[in-house]
């Protein structure tokens, strides 16, 4: 989007001087949905529910926590859809789209949560006899 903008400098002689700010826009999109597994389990494929935007080139980079607050990029992650392994933790995930249409611009989407369900099936006792 390019928003003229016009100044007039006033002195001896009145000028007027025409300059344009160009807003580049991206916006992170949304991505889908939260899932619960056992542990070890491999969650199904992370997609779009709503498309990441962008004035420019748009570039993509997954990154994951394992407490929702210090996100690191994720090797080799970088399309629209990411499919993780398996986990052993609940984990948190979020897309970067990045815009370079001149400036580098960048927008984070929702964070999507993996939880992980460890519970086990525990041990038996011994084997018992009993009357009939």
């Amino acid at each position: 989007m390019i928003i003229y903008v016009y100044y007039t400098i006033t002195g001896a002689c009145a000028q007027t001087v025409n300059t344009s700010v160009t807003i580049q826009n991206v916006t992170g999109g949304t991505i889908a949905a939260d899932q619960t597994i056992c542990s070890g389990g491999d969650p199904a494929a992370f997609t779009s529910s709503v498309n990441p935007t962008g004035d420019g080139t748009l570039t993509y980079q997954w990154q994951d926590s394992p407490d929702n607050s210090t996100f690191t990029n994720i090797s080799g992650a970088t399309s629209t859809t990411y499919d993780p392994s398996t986990l052993t933790q609940t984990t948190y995930y979020k897309r970067i789209t990045t815009s370079t249409a001149g400036n580098t611009c960048t927008a984070e989407s929702n964070v999507l949560t993996v939880t992980v369900n460890d519970v086990t099936g525990g041990t038996i006792a011994a084997d018992q006899t009993i009357c009939s």
